[in-house]
């Protein structure tokens, strides 16, 4: 016996292309867009659409001696004579590179760990401010005037204002 479908109904679609489960538990699953739909855009914003993507330069080039270094080695393997490329110039490259990336992760674990340090002392120094503002309330929790004065170290939590645009929307 070949298992019936409980519903013959087409999936309902939401703007975004995604299939809306029937199910409340099941919330939104992925599928890929329906031919007969057209492809919808991702991007929330009109004037985000026409914007370029950022380009990630430093993980991109994370490698760029060892790649460097295979070109040069092709080049020279193969005996190409290119013009406008001076294979001196790529092989002072190879060794600048690797000499200024050896100072640059010796710069960023040195900053990683003084920020390391910091964050935990700013833990400590943080940890010491709410336990003397915890005790200073607790001691004049019946004094209204000194509870006042001790309420301006409350933490507020600040909403970010809506714009002129989400207002009148």
């Amino acid at each position: 016996m070949e298992p019936r479908c409980r519903s013959r109904r087409p999936p309902r679609r939401s703007s975004a292309g995604r299939v809306r489960s029937r199910r409340r538990d099941k919330g939104w699953a992925e599928l890929p867009p329906s031919p007969t739909q057209p492809p919808v855009s991702r991007t929330p914003h009109r004037e985000l659409r026409d914007t370029p993507p950022l380009r990630v330069v430093a993980a991109a080039l994370r490698r760029v001696d060892d790649l460097l270094e295979a070109l040069v080695a092709l080049i020279l393997a193969k005996g190409w004579e290119l013009t406008g490329v001076d294979l001196d110039q790529l092989e002072t490259d190879i060794e600048a590179q690797r000499a200024e990336r050896i100072e640059h992760d010796a710069a960023q674990s040195g900053f990683l760990a003084l920020h390391e340090r910091f964050a935990q002392a700013q833990d400590a120094r943080y940890q010491r401010f709410a336990t003397a503002l915890a005790v200073a309330r607790s001691v004049f929790r019946n004094d209204k005037a000194v509870l006042a004065e001790l309420e301006r170290f409350k933490r507020v939590a600040k909403r970010a204002k809506k714009t002129p645009t989400e207002e009148a929307a």
